[in-house]
């Protein structure tokens, strides 16, 4: 009976909830096989679906793992390099938060804006203070990255 009232998931309709979680758990794990698949199976929506827990881009999740291959292939595939989440965090603010100073610099390549800002102010720059991100506060500072936040949040 069940069967009748429940039909399975429309791929024309984009990806499911179930999906995408497990999309997010691909890029968390680095498992290159469900990451594919997904962005074989959804290409245009891969790069705007937003992790249903953190509400961060596919971008930004693979910045804060280090995942530099998925986040090549996410660029590849036109995703937004200065997209946001809801206080503001990019995913070169993740990138420099992490000290994944191989990311920060490809981000950077590609067009991030490195002084972009949170809703507290806080820069790309700022977020390598944190934990003394020092390589990616290099990288960050070689390409003319703005001190003048620093002082706001220390």
């Amino acid at each position: 009976m069940r069967r009748l009232f429940s039909s399975p998931h429309d791929p024309s309709q984009g990806p499911s909830p179930d999906e995408i979680k497990a999309f997010f758990k691909a890029i968390r794990i680095n498992d290159p096989g469900p990451f594919q698949g997904f962005l074989n199976k959804y290409r245009q929506e891969a790069t705007k679906v937003r992790d249903p827990e953190t509400g961060s881009t596919p971008l930004m999740a693979a910045a804060k793992w280090g995942r530099l291959r998925i986040v090549e292939d996410l660029l590849y595939g036109v995703a937004d390099v200065n997209g946001y989440d809801g206080v503001g965090c990019t995913a070169l603010m993740f990138a420099a938060m992490g000290n994944k100073f191989d990311i920060v610099r490809l981000l950077l390549e590609r067009g991030a804006n490195m002084e972009a800002k949170t809703v507290t102010g806080a820069t790309a720059l700022v977020f390598t203070t944190y934990e003394d991100e020092a390589e990616a506060a290099r990288e960050l500072l070689a390409q003319g990255a703005n001190t003048g936040a620093l002082a706001d949040h220390h």
